[in-house]
């Protein structure tokens, strides 16, 4: 590897790469160059891969034009042309089409010599070759230095960045590739970027955040990948194309806000295929996609108006493809009946249903999105937050490893079961420090139990600012207090070692509330008029001045099959679980006010949260909230 200003940067950013697999990388080329057009003799596309390692995309692509540009007709007789073209031929393709950047510089260099080998060229061409390769794949940094734009504000600037020429490989792009940028850009950027979390590797986006891309484009929570859409954008021409295979959490994230909106005004997407869970980068988990995006800014021609009822639309040329290999549970009218699960499933739907509520959503378009938009958003009349941060609530099995013997293995820290309370013998003072704790895995959907199993020390600054007059507490804490000293919010001095890291506002555990299970198979929503206490992993939903709608009937709402569908569009799954959080509760759109649907409803949650679970009368209420539920969406009257 080159020198670099910082050298443990460039480790972070490696970190990051899983090279793609073979068969990908060629299904993704030869999709990019027919959406592209770019077939049969036509002009020669410019293709860009800014994460180009050996070159996963930019060989198959030199493979791809090589046979469409000798051999127009596939024939048996393909491989024995190619094998006959000439070396100048072969350059010529190399030098108009392939373009590469890359940190790695033993990476780039193979895949130089990859494409000299494929050339062939001898004599003096073979020195033209060399010249040629090394012009086009560049060992640099894609995500600093000048876009093709950049140098002019610069200059306007007359200052000197430390990503340019004090950077030694930060890409300069008009000076790189100077024709490209006369052309008005690429046509089409191509890749796997590096996936990695900004919390995984702070320096790195602390110095990508001080670049002109960076102060433009950074946003907390995101990923290194979402820059190199950025760029990417930044270096396509209009009608240009982008196509990535990403992870797949992002569509639903906050932290890709700005980059959602970016793609929601300057792209038309034409495909999206979701991978699921299928393994594709060997040690990596997750689900992952594949998307091929068109930019659209500053050319309206390009956009065909779209059809107004997207289920009843034919293929249209701006309605986006998705692929799916995994199940798709909003759907099932629309599934043949018989299909498995691991099927395959293909619909398009328009761009306006695409982006919902700052996400992309790739579910197809259904009869709820109408009456959908006739409602608000929960965040404009309830308040959302989230439970006590007790960290930790109990022994782990990262303390134990640490500490070996010190601990054991689910002790209560601040969390106490019956008999540790008891062995505590607590004083009549310390006993008022204890509020009922539920743990997540007691609270189901419409059921909050009556009795709490465990208690917790509610220790803040207000409860215990001192431990003077608490000495069993005391004796009991300090033995965890190699682990309390060196949490975030006791280093910076905001709260004190015996504290609870995040205790909240102590008044949304008495109040009434919806407890809200943030990881589960299906959304799981109980009303509480009781105290729970209860840790971050539920949220609680609370009235706000504007509330218009009872708990106990929003309830009703939320653990209905309506709100089921919603969340399966908006809330990311991990696995086989959906992650519900504040964010996506905020959005979840609630019907207009309706004085009887919610007396009706909030008396049949009532009745239904004192069954027994999985009782007869259970279902037999939940069907009756259900129908309640679409009479108030409208859905009762649209058939």
């Amino acid at each position: 590897m080159s020198l670099h200003a910082n050298p443990s940067l460039r480790i972070d950013r490696q970190l990051g790469r899983h090279y793609t697999p073979h068969d990908l990388a060629r299904r993704m080329v030869a999709g990019s160059l027919d959406a592209l057009a770019f077939r049969n003799g036509r002009p020669l596309p410019r293709v860009l891969d800014p994460a180009c390692g050996e070159g996963a995309f930019l060989l198959p692509l030199f493979d791809e034009l090589l046979i469409d540009n000798l051999v127009p007709l596939r024939s048996r007789r393909a491989k024995a042309r190619i094998e006959t073209s000439t070396p100048s031929a072969r350059l010529g393709i190399v030098r108009s089409c392939i373009f590469g950047v890359d940190l790695d510089e033993q990476a780039v260099g193979r895949l130089r010599d990859a494409l000299h080998e494929r050339i062939g060229a001898t004599g003096s061409l073979a020195k033209t070759a060399r010249a040629a390769t090394e012009a086009n794949i560049r060992i640099g940094d894609a995500l600093t230095g000048e876009g093709f734009t950049d140098a002019t504000v610069a200059a306007r600037r007359i200052r000197m960045d430390f990503n340019s020429e004090l950077d030694p490989v930060a890409m300069n792009w008009g000076r790189a590739f100077p024709e490209v940028a006369r052309a008005g850009g690429f046509d089409l950027v191509i890749g796997n970027p590096p996936y990695v979390r900004e919390r995984d590797a702070q320096p790195l986006f602390e110095r990508l955040a001080a670049t002109n891309l960076g102060r433009k484009w950074h946003q907390a929570r995101m990923d290194l990948w979402y820059y190199f859409v950025h760029r990417s954008l930044d270096l396509l021409r209009t009608g240009g194309i982008l196509s990535f295979v990403v992870n797949s959490y992002w569509t639903a994230s906050k932290g890709a806000s700005r980059l959602i909106e970016r793609l929601r005004h300057e792209t038309r997407f034409e495909e999206i295929e979701l991978l699921g869970d299928q393994p594709l980068f060997d040690g990596v988990s997750g689900r992952h996609m594949v998307f091929r995006a068109r930019k659209v800014i500053g050319a309206p021609e390009c956009l065909a108006p779209l059809p107004r009822d997207p289920l009843a639309a034919k293929p249209h040329p701006t309605l986006c493809r998705i692929l799916s290999t995994v199940p798709l549970r909003s759907a099932p009218a629309r599934q043949a009946k018989g299909r498995s699960a691991s099927s395959r499933h293909e619909f398009s739907i328009a761009h306006a249903d695409l982006f919902q509520g700052g996400r992309i959503v790739p579910s197809p378009p259904d009869r709820l999105q109408a009456c959908l938009r006739q409602t608000g958003p929960l965040g404009e009349s309830f308040e959302t937050r989230q439970g006590i941060a007790e960290n930790p609530p109990t022994i782990n099995r990262r303390h134990v490893r640490e500490f070996g013997d010190r601990y054991t293995l689910g002790e209560g820290v601040f969390v106490l079961r019956a008999d540790e309370v008891d062995r505590l013998a607590l004083t009549d003072i310390e006993h008022q420090l204890l509020r009922p704790y539920f743990d997540t895995v007691a609270i189901e959907r419409y059921r909050a139990p009556e009795m709490a199993m465990q208690q917790v020390l509610y220790l803040t600054r207000t409860t215990a600012p001192t431990l003077d007059r608490l000495p069993n507490i005391a004796r009991h804490l300090s033995r965890f207090r190699p682990i309390l000293e060196r949490r975030r919010e006791t280093r910076l001095g905001k709260c004190a070692w015996w504290h609870l890291h995040w205790p909240r506002d102590e008044r949304i555990f008495l109040l009434p509330r919806i407890l809200s299970v943030q990881m589960g198979r299906r959304p799981q929503f109980a009303f509480a008029d009781d105290p729970t206490f209860v840790g971050f992993s539920i949220n609680l939903i609370l009235p706000a001045t504007k509330t218009t709608h009872s708990l106990p009937a929003l309830t009703g709402i939320l653990n209905s099959a309506l709100a089921g569908e919603w969340f399966e569009r908006h809330a990311k799954r991990r696995g086989v679980h959906l992650e519900i959080n504040a964010h996506v509760l905020r959005d979840f759109p609630v019907p207009l006010p309706n004085l009887s649907l919610d007396k009706k409803l909030a008396a049949l949650v009532g009745q239904r949260q004192k069954q027994p679970y999985d009782s007869e009368a259970a279902a037999r209420f939940e069907r009756d909230i259900e129908r309640l539920v679409e009479k108030w969406y409208g859905l009762s009257t649209m058939g």
